[in-house]
């Protein structure tokens, strides 16, 4: 619901409120994929992306975002498993 409009899983997918919109019979199947995937993220860096969400909620401007998001990101890049997910995300978008 969006002021006070019902919204099907479709048009909150193209609005912006989901992320994606899969049959009912496929959606638990969806879902565990879905959170397979989120798990397997190193620890380390859920807590610093939380981190760096909430600290992005007072930020006005885009020199701020760029200020508060940059010394995490740069953190995340000297990390060991880095590398190796780069990799993998490399692989998986020349595939396609």
């Amino acid at each position: 619901m969006l002021f006070g409009e019902v919204l099907d899983g479709t048009e909150a997918q193209r609005v912006g409120l989901a992320y994606r919109c899969v049959e009912d019979a496929d959606l638990l199947a969806v879902a565990h994929e879905m959170a397979a995937r989120a798990a397997s993220a190193p620890r380390e860096l859920v807590i610093e992306t939380k981190k760096t969400l909430a600290a992005m909620a007072d930020v006005q401007t885009h020199p701020e975002a760029v200020a508060r998001e940059l010394t995490p990101q740069l953190w995340s890049t000297r990390q060991p498993w880095f590398a190796e997910r780069l990799a993998a995300l490399q692989a998986k978008i020349t595939k396609k």
